[in-house]
């Protein structure tokens, strides 16, 4: 499940779901002698929780080798279930020695859906864009962003290839204004997009009110981040696409559908 807001319960929504389906599915992989390759699709978030993580590693960047050390059932509780299902999935998988196992960690996805209704965060953040609830202003927030196409892209490649391990699977990082910015080149001013920064002091009064409270604000908010996609480029041979085409695309769908 891919919840970041209104979660009631955070161990019935959350970390049971993520928990259980990976030993599900490896259960069923351990009983099906055919199986000889396995990919998961993870999250960055299993390799990071707080921006604040990045000073911590060795060159500045996140790689594969890092792992989130920061998120729990209170902090960050989707995050957490990303890490607790990936590590479930690497100790599954080491207990024997059949099939390999590739993960792939995705960023916050953008760009075209499949279908015209979703409860994903990703469609949420875009409809909170265009339908003006972020006007006033955004936090100074950086995420890892990537097209959906991409990732499907390393999920076929990660099946076909002899790759194993983790791939980070991010095109760019950006902040929440960097894109605002990109959707007025965009779309011009048909949209009632953000055009400033909240001063972090700001968001430590009201972050609340979008969810972040003051240990998010304080480990996130104005903080870089950044991604080493190396892997994904020479090991799955993943060809990014340009960021403005994904957000074109997403766009134009969510105006086709009526859901802006």
């Amino acid at each position: 499940p891919f919840l970041i807001s209104n979660i009631k319960n955070h161990q019935k929504q959350l970390i049971e779901p993520a928990l259980n389906g990976t030993r599900n599915v490896l259960e069923s992989v351990n009983e099906t002698t055919s199986v000889t390759k396995v990919v998961l699709t993870s999250s960055v978030v299993a390799i990071f929780g707080d921006n604040s993580e990045m000073a911590q590693t060795p060159n500045g960047i996140f790689t594969e080798d890092d792992w989130n050390q920061t998120s729990s059932p209170e902090h960050k509780p989707y995050a957490y279930s990303k890490v607790i299902a990936e590590k479930e999935a690497w100790a599954i998988n080491k207990a024997q020695d059949r099939w390999d196992l590739a993960v792939i960690n995705p960023g916050f996805v953008m760009g075209p859906s499949l279908t015209s209704t979703s409860d994903s965060g990703s469609l949420d953040f875009m409809t909170s864009m265009l339908s003006g609830k972020y006007k006033s202003g955004v936090p100074s927030l950086e995420f890892g962003v990537v097209d959906v196409r991409d990732i499907a892209r390393a999920h076929i490649q990660a099946a076909i290839l002899p790759a194993k391990g983790r791939h980070i699977i991010v095109n760019e990082s950006m902040t929440m204004i960097e894109i605002s910015k990109m959707l007025q080149r965009l779309c011009g001013s048909t949209y009632k997009l953000p055009n400033m920064e909240l001063p972090k002091l700001m968001m430590y009064l009201v972050g609340w009110t979008q969810g972040m409270g003051w240990k998010t604000v304080k480990n996130n908010i104005g903080l870089p981040l950044k991604f080493d996609n190396s892997k994904s480029k020479t090991e799955l041979k993943i060809e990014y696409l340009p960021l403005e085409q994904t957000f074109k695309d997403m766009t134009d769908q969510m105006v086709k559908l009526g859901l802006v």
